[in-house]
């Protein structure tokens, strides 16, 4: 078999077929350089040797630059397995063909996609090479690739969303998320820094270090106080994580940047960056309203359209006093409050059915235990999904303040009036009939109510502030007298507010309060505050009051005269502006201490500048300070007369000769004894006053000593004056002279006693009576024993007077005359021991 040969290369062809082949040709030429697609020959050992005008277009080379190169040397890296195989296909099999896509290095430096027809014309005689046909189909590509990338990331996010979605703890999610990301984008490590207040702070870690987190942490840094998607030195990448304008973190990579790179793919990064901000911040939501819901004070549920809750909050259950599976497993029916079950079935039927998506009320609910509970509830509908969202709050303490509020308005007599200026109506609640004292089927107008004031100046004053109400929308609140139905004058307060519209004065309404006990009891203080002002102007003590600034609110006239200052001086003004000179003193401490615990003082202190001293009682209050003070200059003085008078009496008392005791009245117990007493008893001072006077008596004497007392105990002078017995420490018994005086000793009432031993002079005394004794004695035997002889002899010698011898008349005279002598006698003796006796 011959080899064919083109006919421009046979030299054997005739001129005129030369000719018409070269015309051919060049016409085929034409429509070869002019065509959309490029063609290409390549010889056995794929260097192109021939491309027509455009192909030279479309990879910007001309022959001459593609001489002795090879088709290998232009294809992409990752096409160059396929292209070979393709090639190596067509080589072996002479007259096959083989269309296969791959890229191929552009003139200008980047590589175009190509689609390809490959042809083995390698033994036909005209052509012997291979035939390269091909278009480009870069922009095709570029479309695939973009929608392949865009559906793998679209399966990327969506995978992402779908960790999120789940219930796992954030750490561990925020782990497998890392993880997806790096497989995504090829990286090695992968870090999230979210926002914590004010400072970012690290969350999580994956992949295999390979940069150290300090240069990651500069890195988020940086993207937090730029805002935007930077990258490092080392190949990293930070991406800011919003959720829309909102911040939330940052996410660091360490990326393949021949994979994804960073340039070119901004729209994937900025996706990322929205699509992680987006969830996390989804999640973090998610979790903070968990807590929310979790951790709320207010009932929170989800209810269906069957009124049974699908979702409830610990709140609920610990209110309602059930556990969450009991109040699941329960129809609402079961704890709405009985007498409130019918309105709840009707207010739920008509919320499904009608347009509202929200709705508010309060009703009742019965506890597992059976207690009532106010709750007020705001529930919203959910689109599409026939669920109730309900929020409840126990009002149980409102309802029972409004319920004292109706009570205290009962109480406090507080009635509302409303005026309607445009229909001409008026309304009075029952406490303002009840305050009025109209019947029950009286109708208030707009013109009757004036009719209940006197006339003259209460009926032109309130009549002038409603008008002023009127015209102005001016709020006026007066207190005056009106005259009820009944004809009882009666103090109210009367507050009026205007309502307007379009600068017209539409509606008045307002309060009354029935003020009459509290304005009248007012009235009685105000007397008794004059009556008081009087009184403290009268009495003879200073006074003046000062409120919690320390500024004059009263001073009164014996104020003036005290300490030279007037009234008008004072009032008004700071106490320490006045007398800068007293916070140096006593009078400054003390008022301090008055105000600073709340109880009050009484001292004195000398003021230097008036050369006085006064007694001061301060009183404190919540509104400020009452002073009370006086001049003691002359008690001073007596004061300190007396306490020297005391000193005399203690140098008396402790340096007397004589013992000296004093006693407590009450008790009878020692309280004191001087060196004369210790000396003479025995006892020690110690001793002393650990006894009663019934401990220096013998036990004979003391039923004696007792009874005085008792006799005494309720007598103003109980005088135990006399002479008694005392026993000494050592058993002797001792007689005592006592004299005593009542006295005031430290604020007791005792007794002093002043005890002088008259021992030795009972002694002596009691001598000389035995010796009286003796005397009368003997002048009884004198007058009674020796005179009886005596006075028979005297009334025998009469007997005798007869004359007789003379010698016989001698010894009668003899005898006469002893006898009247020893009579003279007798009766001298017995005169001298009467007197003695008398004495």
């Amino acid at each position: 078999m011959g080899t064919k040969r083109r006919p421009e290369l046979n030299n054997e062809i005739n001129p005129q077929a030369n000719q018409s082949f070269r015309k051919s040709e060049l016409n085929f030429r034409k429509l070869i350089e002019h065509s959309y697609a490029g063609t290409a020959l390549l010889n056995k050992d794929n260097y192109i040797v021939y491309q027509s005008f455009s192909a030279e277009q479309i990879t910007g080379r001309n022959l001459s630059l593609l001489k002795e190169r090879s088709i290998y040397s232009l294809a992409h890296p990752e096409d160059l397995p396929l292209l070979r195989r393709s090639t190596s296909q067509i080589i072996a099999n002479p007259g096959s063909k083989i269309a296969v896509k791959f890229r191929i290095l552009h003139h200008l430096g980047h590589y175009i996609w190509l689609d390809a027809m490959l042809a083995n014309l390698l033994e036909d005689p005209d052509i012997q090479a291979l035939s390269f046909s091909f278009i480009d189909i870069t922009g095709q590509m570029e479309l695939e690739t973009k929608r392949l990338q865009t559906e793998k990331q679209r399966d990327f996010f969506s995978k992402m969303s779908s960790l999120f979605r789940g219930n796992h703890a954030m750490d561990y999610m925020l782990e497998r998320v890392l993880e997806s990301v790096l497989g995504f984008t090829g990286g090695k490590e992968a870090a999230i820094w979210l926002l914590n207040a004010t400072c970012l702070e690290f969350v999580k870690f994956a992949g295999t270090p390979d940069i150290s987190l300090a240069v990651s942490e500069g890195l988020a840094e940086r993207v937090w106080r730029e805002k935007s998607i930077l990258t490092g030195d080392l190949g990293e990448i930070g991406l800011p994580l919003y959720q829309h304008e909102e911040f939330v973190g940052v996410l660091t990579l360490d990326i393949d940047t021949e994979k994804i790179p960073v340039t070119g793919n901004e729209q994937f990064w900025e996706a990322l960056s929205h699509q992680l901000g987006m969830e996390l911040h989804h999640r973090q939501m998610s979790e903070q309203l968990e807590v929310l819901f979790d951790r709320a004070p207010d009932l929170i549920g989800i209810m269906g359209a069957d009124r049974v809750f699908k979702k409830v909050n610990p709140a609920m259950c610990n209110q309602l006093e059930y556990t969450e599976q009991e109040i699941l497993a329960l129809s609402l029916d079961k704890l709405v409050c009985p007498d409130d079950l019918a309105v709840s079935k009707e207010r739920t039927n008509a919320f499904l059915a009608g347009g509202d998506q929200t709705m508010y009320f309060e009703n009742r609910f019965k506890s597992k235990s059976g207690k009532i509970i106010w709750l007020s509830w705001t529930v919203t509908r959910s689109a599409g999904e026939n669920v109730m969202f309900c929020v409840g709050k126990n009002i149980s303490d409102k309802k029972e303040v409004e319920d004292l509020l109706d009570k205290a308005s009962q109480l406090a007599r507080i009635g509302g009036w409303e005026v309607d200026r445009v229909k001409g109506t008026a309304y009075w609640s029952p406490i303002t009939r009840d305050i009025y004292e109209v019947p029950k089927n009286f109708i208030p107008r707009a013109d009757n109510w004036l009719s209940f004031y006197q006339e003259g100046a209460d009926r032109d004053y309130i009549a002038g502030k409603m008008a002023d109400v009127i015209a102005t929308g001016k709020p006026c609140d007066v207190e005056l007298k009106m005259l009820t139905a009944r004809g009882n004058i009666r103090w109210i307060r009367a507050i009026a507010e205007a309502e307007f519209k379009e600068g017209r004065c539409i509606r008045v309404f307002g309060s009354f309060q029935d003020i009459d006990s509290r304005k009248k009891a007012e009235l009685e203080a105000i007397a008794a505050l004059k009556e008081r002002n009087e009184i403290l102007d009268s009495i003879g003590d200073g006074f003046f009051a000062v409120d919690n600034q320390w500024k004059v609110t009263y001073w009164n006239a014996a104020a003036e005269r005290s300490v030279g200052r007037s009234r008008d001086e004072m009032l008004g003004r700071c106490l320490w502006d006045v007398y800068p000179d007293v916070t140096e003193l006593e009078f400054y401490r003390q008022y301090q201490r008055a105000k600073q615990t709340g109880k009050a003082v009484h001292f004195e202190d000398f003021y230097p500048h008036l050369e006085a001293w006064f007694s001061v009682s301060a009183y404190p209050s919540e509104s400020g300070l009452s002073v009370f003070f006086k001049n003691i200059n002359e008690s001073k003085a007596a004061t300190q007369a007396l306490a020297e008078s005391e000193k005399r009496y203690s140098d008396l008392f402790h340096l007397s000769p004589l013992p000296m005791f004093v006693y407590e009245m009450s008790t009878l117990r020692y309280l004191d004894v001087n060196l004369a007493a210790i000396r003479h008893y025995g006892y020690s001072r110690e001793e002393f006053l650990s006894m009663t006077i019934f401990d220096i008596r013998p036990a004979e004497d003391l039923p004696l000593v007792k009874k005085i007392v008792t006799d005494h105990e309720n007598q103003d002078k109980f005088r135990l004056d006399g002479v008694f017995r005392h026993l000494k420490k050592n058993g002797e018994i001792i007689r005592v002279d006592v004299q005593s005086n009542k006295i005031i000793y430290h604020g007791v009432q005792c007794k002093v006693v002043l005890a002088n031993d008259v021992t030795e002079r009972v002694r002596y005394t009691e001598a000389i009576e035995s010796q009286n004794k003796k005397l009368m004695e003997i002048s009884w035997m004198q007058s009674h024993v020796i005179r009886a002889p005596l006075s028979r002899i005297m009334g025998l010698l009469p007997m005798l007077d007869k004359p007789i011898k003379p010698e016989q008349q001698q010894i009668h005279e003899y005898l006469v005359k002893s006898a009247n002598e020893l009579d003279s006698v007798i009766r001298s003796i017995t005169n001298v021991t009467s007197m003695v006796h008398l004495k």
